[in-house]
């Protein structure tokens, strides 16, 4: 039995109706104020770390400056964003964008409904883009690491954009269509999406990553032969079979380096950023690979796709209950015949109400990918038979990159899918 229907016609149920999306606006606006407390708190963490050790030479300097730009950038980013999206529920424009599409496409019930999740879809990437080109092209071009041209810039918004009409443009459409059934949609529109999910981690390394950056080869000559030889004989102690090992052009987009295994079963391979190999060592480079294979060996992807599903699975279920609640949508300013809600005004309602949970599921998500990253260094620290080469990555990468040498421990918390660094190596000994 829905709300709506426990309350009735009475006075009681209008006032209750009439509360609905000032609650809900409250809601998002703490959710957001929490957010902004916690990077102001990790820009003070900042400011303070730099008043201790501001004068320990060029790299100290740097550091403090790169993140003080990234730092601010957030702060205004997400304040004035976050403005715009209040003031869009409040003045219920969502309402208003969905009549005028409804004047367009008339009867025709799913793309009406597809037509308004993609121009949600389009203003949220144009208020995000100008935030991408300054952090892009002012900030990580100030301090070295952007390698990035404005015209291959434009062609990754082109090809993302095609990825989108590809896959999602299809998916959405049939989660419409299931969302529309009278029976268990919920459940068989949770089992498409994450069939989907699968998918496209399978797809991934194959079909979409090439179309951004080269992979070739790890070279069975030189200097790459070399640790070709040292990462293959790794990958035997560990008993750990891989497509291949492949360099990613990782350099012709930024100076920032990394290094990931991808995809499961038989097309399993291990990428390099070239950035890497220039930065590490064969045994620091080796090291990274053991962690690397540390998360296979511990089932964390598995892990992580477990609770990424099951996570979907809830939000569906939210989905169908919110499903029967009329003065719901009422309250956001739609005009509800009698029946099912489109699904696209389900799906953008269930988007809005997720804001201040989400944060909460961030929090639980990120402090399990911590665990899983000190029980991967662990494991490689095993297999290399000392923390020495994973210390040294570390430091290394950390000094390259210019990260945060002193974040919040509330911001780390929330946002840090990786310890920092000083807890990493109080773990590793």
């Amino acid at each position: 039995m829905t709300l709506d229907k426990v309350l009735g016609d009475s006075t009681g149920a209008r006032n209750v109706m009439n509360l609905i999306l000032p609650i809900i606006i409250v809601a998002v606006f703490v959710a957001q104020l929490s957010e902004l407390v916690l990077k102001i708190l990790n820009l003070h963490s900042l400011e303070q770390w730099y008043r201790r050790t501001g004068k320990d030479g060029d790299l100290t300097e740097n550091r403090y400056q790169y993140q003080r730009a990234l730092q601010h950038l957030a702060l205004f980013s997400a304040s004035l964003n976050g403005l715009i999206y209040l003031l869009f529920l409040a003045l219920r424009l969502p309402a208003w964008l969905f009549d005028q599409l409804g004047q367009l496409f008339g009867q025709h019930r799913m793309w009406h409904g597809l037509a308004f999740i993609a121009v949600l879809q389009v203003a949220r990437s144009i208020l995000q883009l100008p935030w991408g080109l300054y952090r892009r092209f002012v900030v990580e071009e100030r301090f070295g690491f952007n390698r990035m041209k404005p015209k291959e810039f434009v062609k990754d918004v082109l090809r993302s954009t095609m990825l989108v009409l590809v896959f999602g443009l299809p998916l959405l459409w049939g989660l419409f269509r299931l969302m529309d059934a009278p029976v268990m949609w919920w459940l068989w529109g949770f089992l498409t999406l994450a069939g989907y999910q699968i998918l496209l981690f399978w797809l991934y390394p194959i079909f979409i990553a090439p179309l951004f950056n080269r992979f070739v080869p790890l070279s069975q000559d030189g200097k790459q032969g070399l640790l070709r030889l040292r990462l293959e004989q790794l990958l035997d102690q560990c008993n750990f079979a891989a497509k291949g090992l492949f360099i990613m052009d990782g350099s012709k987009r930024s100076r920032h380096s990394n290094a990931y295994f991808t995809g499961f079963g038989k097309i399993r391979r291990i990428v390099l950023f070239d950035t890497l190999i220039e930065d590490l060592d064969q045994e620091q480079l080796a090291a990274v690979l053991a962690h690397e294979i540390g998360h296979y060996r511990k089932k964390h992807i598995p892990k992580r796709l477990m609770q990424s599903l099951f996570w979907l699975f809830i939000s569906f279920l939210g989905l169908y209950l919110l499903s029967g609640w009329q003065s719901l949508f009422v309250s956001f300013g739609f005009e509800m015949a009698v029946g099912q809600p489109n699904p696209a005004l389900l799906l953008f309602v269930g988007m809005v109400l997720s804001s201040p949970p989400g944060l909460i599921l961030q929090k639980l998500g990120n402090h399990l990918s911590r665990s899983h990253e000190f029980e991967a260094d662990a494991y490689a620290v095993r297999v290399m038979g000392n923390s020495k080469s994973l210390t040294e990555a570390l430091e290394t990468l950390h000094r390259e990159n210019l990260s945060n040498p002193a974040p919040h421990p509330g911001y780390v918390a929330q946002y840090y899918s990786h310890p920092p660094l000083p807890e990493r190596l109080a773990a590793l000994g």
